[in-house]
Parts: C-alpha cells; sequence; structure tokens
C-alpha cells in the first residue's frame, strides 16, 4: 500500500543556496504520535517547519470508538483531579479538547495521552490554564 522510499522530510531549498533553516515534512504516517515526533525532531533542526504529514491510520474507528478511548486515557490518569474539566468531541478522527486545567504541564499531557489513541488523525488542543488566587 505505502513505499517505505516515501519522502517524510527534506530540505526546502535547492541545491546550491544557503540554507534558511526551512524543513518541509511531508507523506503519511499510520499514527499521530509518529506525526509528532517527527515534527518535534524537525524542529530541532530547523529554524520553520512545514508540517504536511497526514494520518491514515491502517484500521479505519468510528469517532465514537476513538472518543471513548480518549475519554479513557484522560480521566483514568492518576493526575487528572476534581480542579480540571476536559471535554473530548471527536469528528472525522480529529479530537478536540475544550475545558480547564490546574496547570500548563497537565495541558501538555492530557495532549500528549490522546496522541498515543489508536486512529486519531489529530489534537486541537483549546484546554485553558485556569488560575488559582
Amino acid at each position: 500500500m505505502f513505499s517505505t522510499d516515501d519522502t517524510i522530510a527534506a530540505i526546502a531549498t535547492p541545491p546550491g543556496s544557503g540554507g534558511i533553516g526551512v524543513v518541509r515534512l511531508s507523506g503519511i504516517t499510520l499514527r499521530y504520535i509518529d506525526l509528532r515526533e517527527a515534527d518535534r525532531l524537525a524542529r530541532k533542526e530547523a529554524k520553520r517547519v512545514v508540517n504536511l504529514l497526514r494520518v491514515v491510520p491502517e484500521q479505519p474507528r468510528t469517532d465514537k470508538d476513538i472518543r471513548t478511548d480518549a475519554e479513557r486515557a484522560v480521566l483514568r490518569w492518576e493526575r487528572y483531579g476534581p480542579f480540571d474539566a476536559v471535554a473530548i468531541d471527536v469528528v472525522d478522527g480529529a479530537a478536540k479538547l475544550t475545558g480547564w486545567v490546574e496547570s500548563p504541564f497537565k495541558r501538555n499531557e492530557i495532549e500528549e495521552r490522546l496522541a498515543r489513541v489508536d486512529a486519531i488523525r489529530d489534537v486541537l488542543n483549546d484546554l485553558r490554564v485556569q488560575g488559582f488566587s
């Protein structure tokens, strides 16, 4: 189905030109976590990353099944507490997070936990960090 010879990353500068530090990621990946990792590694080496990678899961799943697994990943996390309120909506395999969490760490970790859910294509993290006074 997919060739291992497909281009995943390429420097977006013509040969012989001075590098301007832009990396273009293109192609497909089977898991969202792999897309995130490719993006993270490219950002270590480049000034700018154009990420055109697409997630195409091997086994398609319904949005309802993805949402069930995503909710389980968040609600069963031992650090999810009474001051956190996270809603998850899934449309066409893309999860949208809304609500509030106690800290920036929790905001990032919840997104990371969803990235590991099977058949997730994208995560839009609209979680807000609530301030306590």
